[in-house]
């Protein structure tokens, strides 16, 4: 009988996988976690001890920092977790090495009783020539941004979100230098009127603006290859010219309205959204957006005073055929609005969609017109889909008349329409 040895086996010691990583692999691994979490991972091996002064993405949160939510709320807590993380901020850019940094992110929240803070690190980080910055800020009174953020060469996306509870932050810089810029998204901001000026004089690649909940003081917005323009809930004080050839995308939500505004050169612009609500002392006497807004192909319009349909309906005369409108949401609107849908079933030929949102019925709206004011009838020969919302603000509100207004508005749309595919109402 023959015996047959039989060997244990034995246990292969493999190395640390992560170690085994070329030093770009093991950056771009370390560039998913917060910079806190990077810098703990010194610990892990001697390879490890400055391997974060090099990681190419910086990600600062006060979340880090708190020992549950609730340190949010308590004053002398949360005090304590933003002085850790402003101190953790200038360790890290003091031992930063000389390697490329890609992205800055900052997300923090500063008292309420604060003064205006001034976050002299971005002096810093725009030294270290980032692609992104990224900064996002809670509560307080207001930042204070050093200029040398906007002269940063390498900045390609530059984002400035507050949330205060107090004054805007006021974005005066003596001058504007950013020249690889292609987005830039600033919030609870004031603008004076030069920076527009600066801006686009100093910014000639940038393609997508965003601002919202800001005070706009300055005039206008021109520029030869902007493609997308939001301005979300902000307070415009003067008429504002638009003049992007390269313009693509629009979105104005302005919850305070003066002065008007002023489309031109937007012959690109496919996708338009604009809000307007007036202050009630305030004077628009130009709103001069039709001949702009003629080449969309999806357009949601929502002018919330009878002084601004007052005012668009003056350049209908003047207005050209929306040869490309497929898509169209009228808001705010009752029957005596009448002509301003009437003036897009006549312009629109290749319209697909039309929904309408009805405001709060008033009493001259149990009367059908089925005319407009100058006495012409007006007839489509075919629509495919009409939505009307019963809505305000997406709450759904009991009006008195609002089943007398809705039928009203399918009689004037049936008598203007000789077949339309479907009615929807919500």
């Amino acid at each position: 009988m023959t015996k047959t040895k039989r060997h244990g086996r034995r246990k292969k010691v493999t190395p640390d996988r992560l170690s085994t990583l070329l030093d770009d692999v093991l950056m771009h691994v370390l560039s998913f976690l917060s910079t806190k979490e990077a810098v703990q991972t010194s610990v892990l091996a001697r390879r490890w001890k400055n391997n974060w002064t090099s990681v190419p993405v910086l990600n600062f949160n006060l979340n880090d920092f708190l020992t549950d939510s609730s340190d949010l709320d308590d004053d002398e807590k949360r005090e304590e977790c933003e002085d850790k993380l402003e101190h953790f901020v200038y360790k890290v850019l003091e031992n930063r090495g000389p390697s490329y940094l890609d992205k800055f992110q900052y997300h923090s929240c500063i008292g309420v009783n604060n003064s205006i803070v001034s976050a002299e690190w971005l002096d810093q980080v725009a030294l270290l020539m980032p692609r992104v910055i990224s900064v996002f800020i809670e509560r307080g009174n207001g930042l204070h941004i050093p200029d040398l953020v906007f002269s940063c060469a390498s900045l390609q996306e530059l984002e400035i979100l507050l949330n205060t509870s107090g004054l805007r932050t006021i974005i005066r810089p003596k001058s504007i230098n950013l020249p690889s810029l292609k987005v830039l998204k600033l919030q609870d901001v004031y603008l004076e009127d030069d920076f527009g000026k600066k801006l686009f004089l100093g910014c000639p690649s940038l393609e997508s603006l965003y601002l919202g909940t800001s005070d706009l003081v300055f005039s206008d917005i021109s520029s030869k290859v902007l493609k997308t323009l939001a301005l979300e809930e902000c307070c415009q004080f003067y008429h504002i010219k638009i003049c992007c050839p390269s313009l693509i995308s629009l979105n104005i939500e302005c919850c305070y309205q003066t002065g008007g505004i002023l489309l031109k050169s937007t012959a690109s612009l496919a996708i338009a959204n604009i809000s307007l609500e007036s202050d009630d002392d305030g004077d628009v006497d130009d709103l001069n957006i039709l001949e702009g807004l003629s080449n969309v192909s999806t357009l949601k319009l929502d002018l919330r005073s009878d002084e601004l349909k007052e005012e668009l309906m003056k350049y209908i005369p003047y207005s050209k055929i929306f040869n490309n409108l497929k898509t169209m949401e009228l808001g705010r609107l009752n029957l005596k609005d009448s002509n301003l849908v009437a003036f897009f079933l006549r312009c629109s030929p290749h319209l697909q969609m039309l929904t309408l949102n009805l405001a709060e019925p008033s009493e001259g709206d149990q009367d059908e017109p089925s005319r407009t004011e100058s006495g012409e009838v007006f007839q489509r020969e075919y629509l495919e889909t009409v939505k009307i919302i019963k809505r305000n603000d997406d709450e759904i509100i009991k009006w008195k008349n609002q089943d007398i207004l809705l039928i009203q508005v399918i009689k004037y749309l049936r008598a203007h329409i000789k077949k339309i595919g479907k009615i929807i109402t919500t």
